[in-house]
């Protein structure tokens, strides 16, 4: 009998990668200039990670100054 790989392949992880790209695309977009006009309060898409962890799911980020992006609310999804 085969054992079970938990990653199914590397899937998971591959779309918890292309998630966060996502995410990090967006926050330099607006730490950049935000040409797009992007309203900072209104983004939904989140971060992901591959632990449940509940206190993750509901975050303030960028509250160290200028430099570390803009403060808003955020979390993350559970891939």
């Amino acid at each position: 009998m085969e054992e079970i790989n938990l990653h199914f392949n590397g899937d998971i992880h591959a779309i918890t990668t292309a998630n966060n790209a996502l995410s990090a695309m967006i926050d330099n977009h607006i730490h950049q200039g935000n040409a797009l006009q992007i309203d900072p309060r209104r983004i939904t898409w989140k971060r992901a990670m591959d632990m449940n962890d509940r206190a993750l799911r509901h975050i303030t980020i960028g509250l160290g100054g200028p430099g570390q992006g803009v403060p808003r609310e955020d979390g993350f999804d559970i891939t």
